[in-house]
């Protein structure tokens, strides 16, 4: 490090019944028959049809993530809120919003609506008298049918998702199931690799509760969050990361399908690398607000300092703050035309994610961290790969604040 002074809802007990009657019966004046009126009760719901269209649509899941969120806006009705209880446990609750977006992505098939059907008959006494001149005689027949009721229940299937501090984000969804619960992402980026495209959708205008969703292009396959706790309720791998600083405390998580990689020795191009650059960005900048400070401003011009500087690096296999030709950072930033009244850079090397490379600034104890955690008002960040150089990756962050 160098420095420059200057709801959980329960479902009321609901029963919606449809009633069919119909009766059945024949007379024959040779044979006594059967009458019986049969009636039907069934009680079913369409899980997932939380606005009562008769179809399930991405409108279900908003409504739905909105009713959980207690938005004054939003009312339910008994039987909205039956059909929004798809994981059948008598409780509404980000299960079930995450349930649905996994069916509307066609991750899962919808769960059987359960129907409990009861049929009976009414007991009926025909007789039939015949008369002749010399004799009378009366028949009775009786006919009982016992009333049988038969449920049938098919276990809603399990959801794919990891909750953290109470908020739950699923797995394997589309971009457009996972808008409907974060909204809309304050940033978009895009890194080719060897064998997949990765996308991350960044959600931190909160940048306390910043979260990343990686994406294969189709559906979600990781996250990176800040989190104090979490439950893992999918089968991605988690990377856990802890504040040393603070009794070790955890502060983030990287949960990602483990078909999937996030290291950087496959990624030599530049643009690929201003990805991997933002995302320790934003991961720095999460990192500052769990401490209540206000989000660095991105500056590009700072940006390309900084990746130059890391490429000469891990070109000429060095390590310092000093450029191969003596020069120091300030002067790096005097020489692109920023002026600036602070400035700071901080420098690593060896780590293979943009999150790994953060949490080793955020938990050294050689000023790296005052620098996260500084006042500076911009930050320009760049990262470099050699396979050649000792430490193969390299990385560095210049802060500042102008005059």
């Amino acid at each position: 490090m160098m420095k420059h002074t200057i709801r959980k809802h329960i479902l009321p007990t609901l029963t919606a019944c449809t009633l069919a009657m119909g009766c059945m019966g024949c007379y024959d004046d040779e044979n006594a028959s059967v009458a019986a009126i049969s009636q039907i009760a069934a009680s079913v719901t369409m899980l997932g049809d939380v606005n009562l269209d008769a179809i399930l649509t991405i409108a279900d899941a908003v409504l739905l993530n909105r009713y959980i969120a207690e938005d004054d806006a939003i009312t339910m009705s008994e039987q909205g809120l039956a059909n929004a209880d798809l994981t059948q446990n008598g409780e509404v609750n980000s299960d079930d919003v995450s349930m649905l977006l996994q069916i509307l992505s066609n991750i899962i098939e919808p769960p059987q609506v359960i129907v409990e059907t009861t049929t009976s008959s009414t007991e009926i006494t025909t007789t039939t008298t015949t008369t002749t001149t010399t004799t009378t005689s009366s028949t009775a027949t009786t006919t009982t049918t016992t009333a049988i009721t038969t449920t049938t229940t098919t276990t809603a299937p399990l959801t794919q998702a990891v909750v953290i501090d109470g908020r739950t984000l699923p797995v394997g969804v589309s971009y457009n199931a996972l808008t409907a619960i974060l909204g809309s992402p304050t940033e978009t980026l895009t890194e080719v690799r060897n064998d997949y495209t990765l996308t991350y959708y960044v959600f931190a205008e909160d940048i306390a509760q910043t979260v990343i969703a990686i994406s294969n292009g189709s559906r979600v396959i990781g996250y990176y969050a800040t989190c104090a706790a979490y439950t893992n309720q999918s089968d991605l791998t988690i990377s856990e990361y802890h504040d040393s600083f603070s009794n070790d405390i955890l502060y983030a998580i990287l949960a990602l399908d483990s078909d999937y990689t996030l290291r950087m020795s496959s990624i030599t191009d530049k643009t690929n690398l201003a990805t991997f650059s933002k995302l320790n960005f934003h991961a720095t900048n999460a990192m500052r607000g769990l401490h209540d400070l206000n989000a660095y401003q991105w500056c590009d011009t700072a940006a390309q300092v900084a990746y130059e500087h890391s490429l000469e690096m891990a070109q000429l296999d060095y390590f310092s703050h000093d450029a191969a030709d003596g020069t120091r950072f300030s002067a790096r930033l005097d020489a692109a035309g920023i002026n600036w009244r602070a400035c700071a850079e901080n420098i690593n090397a060896g780590y293979w994610t943009p999150f790994d490379a953060a949490d080793g600034w955020y938990n050294s104890p050689s000023g790296h961290r005052d620098n996260v955690l500084g006042s500076y008002t911009y930050l320009g960040i760049g990262f470099a790969y050699d396979a050649d150089s000792t430490y193969h990756i390299y990385g560095t962050q210049d802060y500042y604040t102008p005059f």
